[in-house]
Formats: C-alpha cells, structure tokens, sequence
C-alpha cells in the first residue's frame, strides 16, 4: 500500500462527510478514479453511514413533557429587545429601519431543544436553508472532479444501483438541446449521499446533484414558477444554484451559464426513465 492510499484511507470519513477542502478533495478523487481497492474502501465507508442512520430509531419526547415545555413558555415573560441600530429618523427620504434582537430566556431555549431536539430519521427539526446547500453544489462543480463512469443514460443510471439507497437517474432537458451528458459519480452534499451528473451545454459545464430532501428544506427558500413548476434557487459566489423537487428527491443544477438559462433548464429538466 503506498502513501496516497494510506492517507485516503486514514481521512476516508472526512471524504464521505464532505469535510475536506476543494485542493484536497480533487486530489481524492484523482487518486479513487485509478485505485478501485481504495474506492471500495469508500464505498463500504458510505454504505455503513447510510445503514447506521436508517437503523436509528426516531427520538420523540413524551407528550407530557411536550405540553408541560410548551405551558411553561406560554407562561414565560415576553422576550427582552435590544436595540441594535437607530430607529427611523423622522423627516428623512426612504426609510431606514432599526435591527431589533430577540432575547429568548435561556431555560426556555433549552427547553425547546429538548423537546423538538428529536426528530424522525431523515428530517430536521429546524427547516435547513438551501444557502449552505447551494454552496455545497457550487464547491463540487468548482472542484470539477473527474467521472466515475460514462456511456448511455441507462449505463450510468445502472452504475448507481445498490449504491444508493434512491434511484438516481440522469436528467433530459427540453430548453437543452445540445446538452450532453458527460458522465456521473458518487458524490455527497452536506453529509448526504449524493450522485453528481456532468453535462456539456453548448460547450459549458453543467452540473445536476440528486440527493434525498424532505419537503421542510424549502420552507421560505426563494422560488419561481417556470413551465408549470416550482424552482427553488439561491445565488452562490457568481453561480445561480436551482434546485427542483421531484418524487422526494432534490435535483440541484449549478453551471458556467448565466442565471436565466441555468433557471429555463431546471424547470424544463425531465427525469430520464
């Protein structure tokens, strides 16, 4: 075993968890794309990770203690406000308004910890934004690392099975002509298995995440209704990142294109079956 596995394999779950840096990632997965013994090491490691979490059983605080939490906050004092930037000036053209903080006693906060802190599995208790989602994806399309696996749309689709616990099949784009696709491969976004799709769009990358995401997800994320559905979106460091719902996956597209055609493909993207 030389050096490059011994390191891969000694921070193989900081890989399946999407904690490396972008330098370091790319080096990864250079080295995974020529080495299959360390591939499966990986594989296995994401396998073990998606079984422990389906094994978890849902946590639920009881009933009593949910109504005696919830009794003693409607009980609790009113939240202390303080005052962080000056209140409107009278007079003034435009208006200016003051940012008003929320103190919330700290027994109360804990409180509420404790009893939404249990949540089933596959769900958050507090509806995650797509911010640090969007910016995961941009991260992987930067990285630009190489695919897995290549071919027709069923030779890719079937490169996933059994690898993940959902179908994960490449998309078809009606706005999208003479979009290609390049390739796939396993990937992850904020410590959720993933599979990464590359395409070719007139000559500029393109890249589509499909991933597993409760509907909580996109409670008050920014949307648009294009062709009949609804696009979720957030703008990353130059890149607009659209992301569509579909039979309880997310697709999230990121890509060298400007905002309105990278918003047409998402709402025109078809699942290939």
């Amino acid at each position: 075993m030389n050096v490059a596995c011994r390191v891969v394999r000694k921070h193989v779950d900081a890989m399946v968890d999407g904690e490396l840096d972008t330098t370091t990632q790319v080096e990864f997965d250079q080295h995974l794309g020529a080495c299959p013994i360390c591939r499966e090491h990986v594989l296995f490691a994401r396998s073990v990770k998606t079984a422990t979490k389906r094994a978890l059983a849902p946590v639920k605080a009881p009933d009593a203690l949910r109504l005696r939490v919830l009794t003693a906050l409607d009980a609790a004092p009113p939240p202390a406000r303080r005052l962080e930037a000056p209140p409107p000036v009278p007079g003034r053209t435009g208006v200016r308004r003051g940012r008003w903080a929320f103190v919330v006693p700290v027994a109360a906060a804990a409180a509420v910890l404790v009893v939404f802190g249990g949540a089933s599995d596959g769900e958050e208790v507090l509806p995650p934004a797509l911010a640090p989602i969007a910016e995961d994806v941009v991260r992987r399309h930067s990285a630009a690392p190489p695919p897995e696996v290549s071919g027709s749309r069923s030779q890719v689709a079937g490169f996933f099975r059994g690898m993940l616990a959902f179908p994960a099949r490449p998309v078809e784009f009606d706005e999208g002509g003479d979009a290609a696709l390049v390739g796939a491969r396993l990937s992850n976004v904020r410590e959720r298995d993933a599979a990464a799709f590359y395409y070719d769009v007139g000559g500029r990358r393109v890249t589509v995440m499909v991933f597993e995401l409760p509907p909580s997800a996109f409670e008050g994320a920014e949307r648009v209704h294009l062709h009949g559905r609804d696009v979720y979106y957030r703008n990353v460091h130059g890149y607009t990142v659209p992301v569509v719902a579909e039979d309880g996956l997310a697709y999230a597209f990121t890509g060298d294109l400007d905002a309105n055609s990278m918003m047409r493909l998402a709402a025109t993207a078809r699942v290939a079956h």
